[in-house]
């Protein structure tokens, strides 16, 4: 039987404990390496994602910029059209103001020569146009060149008035075509100067047409006709054998 000393044992348990701490020292090395691999890639993670948003924020300065040039010009488009649109209401063409007198000259002038009387028999007119109608502005008295039916002889190819020649209950019609892409127009019947019905066009593909008709009590000697409205209005009126722009009117 082998004898142990005391001191014998206690070196035994001391190199059983220094092994034991060299193993958990180990392990501990072990997990120190594995934080500081991760808290690289971390850190690296990080640097990309840094990058990446600095980026971001260098195109988000770029698009900003953008915008506000855009929104600059956006703004001067806006107030240019809002001028131009101004300027078109308000400010009319010598050429138009001339036309729209000399329209005024040719009514005084049938208006005298023409005695009204409220005499029997039917009424009835209806003209055309044969070919397009080009520069139209605000207030654009509408002509026709072709008259169809003139029962009572009361319409006026010169001036595309309708004078009235019996007092009593009409029906008055019409109806415009376009045929230019974005073009527009408003078309107005008026009663002495005072509006009594409109009809509104816009092509946004091909073409458009569009009709209106109003019964109305008139009196002998009121003038009827059609004319551009106040605004909306681009392009030409057009006309062919495909479709007329006309207008017409019977008393009832």
């Amino acid at each position: 039987m082998q004898y142990c000393s005391g001191q014998d044992i206690l070196n035994a348990q001391l190199m059983n404990e220094m092994r034991e701490i060299r193993r958990t020292v180990k392990i501990l090395e072990t997990n120190l390496e594995q934080q500081r691999i991760l808290t690289e890639t971390h850190e690296k993670r990080i640097a990309v994602l840094q990058d990446v948003v600095a980026s971001h924020e260098i195109e988000l300065d770029t698009v900003k910029r953008e915008l506000e040039v855009l929104k600059k010009r956006q703004n001067e488009d806006s107030e240019r059209e809002r001028i131009a649109v101004v300027a078109k209401s308000t400010n009319y063409s010598e050429e138009t103001r001339k036309a729209r007198k000399e329209r005024e000259t040719d009514i005084n002038v049938l208006r005298k020569g023409r005695n009204i009387r409220s005499v029997g028999g039917p009424v009835a007119f209806y003209a055309y146009m044969s070919k397009p109608m080009t520069g139209i502005g605000d207030h654009h008295p509408l002509t026709f060149d072709v008259v169809r039916t003139n029962v009572g002889n009361a319409f006026h190819l010169s001036t595309g008035v309708f004078m009235v020649p019996q007092t009593g209950l009409y029906v008055f019609t019409w109806a415009f075509r376009l045929n230019i892409r974005k073009s527009s127009h408003s078309v107005e019947i008026m009663v002495n100067g005072i509006k009594a019905g409109a009809a509104y066009a816009v092509v946004f593909d091909d073409v458009a047409q569009t009709s209106a008709t109003i019964v109305i009590q008139v009196t002998a000697g009121d003038d009827v006709f059609l004319r551009s409205g106040a605004a909306l209005n681009n392009g030409q009126i057009y006309s062919d054998t495909y479709g007329y722009t006309y207008f017409a009117g019977w008393k009832l």
